[in-house]
């Protein structure tokens, strides 16, 4: 057995055994001259890792050698290279860059001390400026209204709360003397280290109590609790009577709760402690936010100068705040639409006088004029109630009216301002001010400019078709959040200018498919029928794209509009909401008629959506979605076709017809025998009409049929478009024309699934005829392969008896006669090549068979594909007879003979005006 004797041995340490492990090279030490008892020790270098004073340092060998072999006095180009230095390192950790020289290291605790100074200097300017302060404003700050606070109750000292910039404790905390030394040229140091410690920890400590009670003022603020947040308030101040974002905390509170006063107190307060004690926060944020704070509490004491002061010395310290520019944008107007001026003083004082001294509607003309340059800053209260007056002064004086519109530009500047105010709505704030008063005003004025007294100011607005454009896709695209009368006003703007041609050429050559998204989006947030009258200014929208013109290049146009509404469903969805919403509507609802007239636009966009599809474009047959909605289209057909006919013509007064709105349900059904008139145009639409599955909405007509054919006996009590008659007839053209194409067609599919079953027996009867056929010529050249393998074999046992009989004869010697007899004799080369010239022409045979195999099997499926062929459908029939048979047979007898009959003679009387 072997044992391993190895002893574990724990490290020696060399300084128990007195031995000097750095050899004398370096020792511990702070580095502070005074601390080094031995005078011998003359140290060079400071360690600032292992706190050593170097003596002697390492020289890495590797750099001196490197040095070696770059540098030497032999080299030519000695001056390229760098001389031989090498960097001193510690002796303990060999680490570079580690060491510091001893002048260094002593400059580094002087510095220190230093530091020490400097905050004893910042505590006593502290110290002076907040006595200074307290003494000039000693009632602001202690008896003030907001609260009386007795400056001896306080507990501390409040000229040494000051924000001690040094960390104390790093001071304090040094015992081995490595941060500041421990000697007797340092003692003094030291006594004025513990003693601002001491005055400082007083400071934190009402710092963090001040933290904790605006902690929970802020707490109560969010539950609207604001008298006990009061309360926290106060006290924080109390525990830090100098803290600046404390009384703006307080300020906030009294602006929410309404004490305008109290909340100008707290913001001076900030203004002059930062301006006077603080002044390292004269560039702060919260600077700023006392002047903002103070100058709303102004305004809402109407003390607007005093105010507009306050901004621009805000704005002044950061002229990009926001909140800032829209106030002041918002003071600016009040002091334009204020005519009494009694609180400006100074400067403001005289330029107010000269103001006076013009006419005060060129004062508000100018004010409007330069309002209307920028939109950003602008808040919705200004904006309300400088608009209201600039309508009002438009109203009054036509001076003014004259001189905004033509030497103002009036117009492209409410349009600029327009655009501007939409492009910043990116915000949720700005979103949110949509929906209060105040653009709706703007609108107003240009929609009385522009639509009210069109034909009296006669404006070119084709200049202005790209800025009008761009302000409709932002009315489509913020409809949502703007309040009800800025919807009803954006919408009256957006369906006149989608009449002007310069604006819809526009609209349809480049905006088109963003406004169909935003079409599309505004239906699938429109859920319910609320609004009626806002729907029909939708709507208008949504048709106005259309042309009525059978131009070629407006053709072009409607089939791509028309292309887009197919794609997106917009206006199917339209129609399917509103026939839902409008069967549920009695004659006396208030918004019967409106309804029922936007149904009648949504119809009529719709027959144009299918007419300008082309026929191979348009798909229902395998459309659920789509059937569904027209399927909504053929039940309120059959609930308008019931309408009667005798009552109106015993109407004498029209008191029936105007309280069941019958000249709505007529204009109605002509709607939507003009949808289904497009539809008949179309093959699908058609087929669609005939199947099972749009009911029989197209039949039951008689009523509606006896009032076309008296239409004059009428009067005044209804008028029945003439369209109508030939809608219907149309229509019923189209389908009785369709039905026999129809059954022409299932004949000819019949035909044609006889002729290929026919087609389709031959080739399997030759096919079958080719498959015997290649059966037995494959047994054939089995067979023969057979033979001559047999035939093969034996000559191949002849050749080897011969050999065999060869070996047997004993060997002599022969002449050259006999020796050309023997070689004769036997197994010869021309035997050979008989044999390869044989199985030659066996292979070539199996490669032209296989070969011929291919090509017949090609010619089969080629034959199977060209085999047969579907003919097109082409109706052969002479035109289908419109009469009582072919109606009969079409609608299964669903018609009544008097229904026939007022058919037919609907069709003559239409035949004898056409003739």
């Amino acid at each position: 057995v072997q044992f391993n004797n190895t002893m574990q041995v724990s490290p020696v340490d060399l300084k128990s055994l007195g031995i000097d492990p750095l050899r004398g090279r370096a020792k511990e030490g702070t580095g502070w001259p005074e601390a080094n008892r031995d005078e011998s020790w003359d140290w060079k270098y400071y360690c600032l890792t292992c706190s050593l004073e170097v003596k002697r340092p390492y020289l890495c060998k590797a750099e001196r050698e490197l040095n070696k072999s770059v540098w030497s006095p032999e080299n030519e180009n000695w001056k390229l290279n760098r001389p031989p230095s090498l960097h001193p390192r510690c002796p303990q950790c060999k680490e570079l860059d580690k060491l510091i020289s001893k002048q260094e290291r002593i400059d580094w605790f002087k510095r220190n001390i230093a530091k020490i100074y400097e905050e004893e200097q910042r505590l006593k300017s502290f110290q002076k400026k907040w006595k200074r302060f307290r003494k000039q404003h000693y009632d602001l700050l202690f008896n003030n209204d907001n609260l009386k606070i007795d400056r001896h109750e306080l507990g501390y000292h409040d000229q040494d709360m000051w924000q001690c910039h040094l960390n104390l404790l790093q001071y304090i905390e040094d015992r081995e003397g490595m941060f500041m030394p421990r000697t007797e040229s340092t003692k003094e140091d030291l006594k004025l280290v513990w003693e601002l410690d001491h005055k400082y920890r007083e400071a934190r400590k009402q710092n963090e109590h001040a933290n904790l009670m605006k902690n929970s003022g802020d707490a109560e603020v969010k539950k609207k609790n604001y008298p006990r947040a009061l309360d926290y308030y106060h006290r924080a101040i109390k525990a830090r009577i100098d803290r600046t974002d404390l009384y703006l905390s307080r300020a906030n509170l009294y602006f929410l709760t309404g004490q305008y006063e109290k909340c100008i107190t707290d913001c001076t307060i900030i203004i002059l402690m930062i301006g006077e004690v603080h002044t390292q926060l004269k560039h702060a944020g919260i600077y700023v936010q006392a002047y903002y704070t103070r100058a709303k509490a102004k305004k809402f004491q109407s003390k607007l100068v005093d105010a507009k002061k306050d901004l621009k010395s805000a704005l002044a310290v950061d002229d990009d705040d926001l909140e800032c520019k829209k106030l002041l944008s918002e003071v600016n107007t009040l002091l334009l639409l204020d005519k009494s001026v009694d609180q400006s003083d100074g400067k403001e004082a005289e330029a107010a006088q000269q103001d006076m001294s013009l006419d005060e509607d060129e004062i508000l003309l100018q004010g409007s004029v330069q309002f209307l340059k920028s939109a950003q800053d602008k808040t919705n209260e200004a904006e309300y109630k400088l608009f209201t007056s600039l309508a009002a002064l438009l109203k009054r004086s036509s001076a003014c009216y004259h001189k905004f519109l033509h030497e103002k530009h009036g117009i492209a500047l409410c349009l600029k301002y327009i655009r501007l105010k939409f492009k910043s709505c990116n915000t949720k704030a700005a979103l949110k001010d949509l929906g209060k008063p105040g653009l709706d005003e703007l609108f107003k004025i240009v929609n009385e400019i522009l639509i009210d007294h069109a034909e009296q100011n006669k404006i070119d607005l084709s200049k202005f078709a790209e800025l009008i454009s761009t302000n409709i896709l932002y009315i489509f695209t913020l409809y949502p959040y703007m309040h009800t009368i800025l919807q009803q006003l954006c919408l009256r703007f957006a369906a006149f200018a989608m009449d002007i041609d310069a604006v819809k050429h526009y609209l349809q050559s480049n905006k088109l498919k963003a406004l169909m998204e935003k079409f599309r989006k505004l239906t699938r947030k429109i859920k319910v029928i609320e609004t009626p009258n806002l729907d029909a200014l939708i709507l208008k929208c949504m048709t106005a794209l259309f042309i009525e013109s059978e131009q070629a290049e407006h053709t072009e146009i409607n089939e791509k509009v028309s292309k887009m509404y197919e794609q997106n469903d917009v206006l199917y969805e339209w129609m399917e909401k509103y026939i839902r919403h409008s069967i549920k509507l009695k004659h006396t609802d208030p918004d019967y008629a409106v309804s029922y007239g936007n149904l009648l636009r949504i119809l009529h966009g719709v027959s144009n959506t299918i007419k300008y599809m082309k026929s191979s474009s348009f798909f229902i047959l395998y459309n659920q979605a789509k059937q569904k909605q027209f399927a909504c289209l053929a039940a309120m057909l059959s609930k308008l076709k019931r309408i009667s006919a005798e009552k109106i013509e015993a109407d004498r007064d029209g008191n029936y017809c105007k309280q069941y709105h019958i000249q709505l349900q007529i204009d109605t059904i002509c709607g939507i025998f003009e949808v289904l008139d497009a539809l008949c145009n179309t093959e699908q639409g058609r087929k669609y009409m005939l199947d099972k599955a749009f009911g029989v909405a197209h039949t039951e007509l008689l009523n509606v049929l006896i009032l076309i054919q008296n239409r004059d006996k009428y009067g005044d009590k209804i008028v029945i478009d003439a369209k109508l008659a030939k809608y219907i007839d149309n229509c019923y053209r189209k389908l009785v024309q369709q039905q026999q194409d129809d059954e022409e067609q299932r004949e000819f599919d019949e035909k044609e699934a006889e002729e290929k079953r026919k087609q389709e027996e031959i080739e399997r009867k030759q096919r079958e005829k080719e498959e015997e056929e290649e059966r037995q010529r494959k047994e054939r050249e089995k067979l023969q392969s057979k033979e001559e393998e047999n035939d093969d074999d034996e000559k191949e046992k002849e050749v080897e008896k011969d050999m065999e009989k060869k070996q047997a004869v004993p060997v002599t010697k022969e002449s050259d006669d006999d020796i050309s007899e023997s070689s004769s004799d036997g197994y010869d080369d021309d035997e050979f090549l008989e044999k390869m010239r044989k199985q030659d022409e066996a292979r070539k045979k199996k490669q032209e068979r296989e070969k011929k195999k291919k090509t017949k099997k090609k010619k089969k499926t080629e034959e199977e594909d060209s085999s047969y062929k579907k003919k097109t459908f082409v109706p052969q029939r002479p035109p289908a007879k419109f009469n009582k048979a072919t109606l009969n047979k079409v609608f299964g007898g669903k018609m009544s003979a008097m229904e026939i009959d007022a058919m037919l003679a609907l069709s003559a009387s239409l035949k004898s005006e056409d003739d």
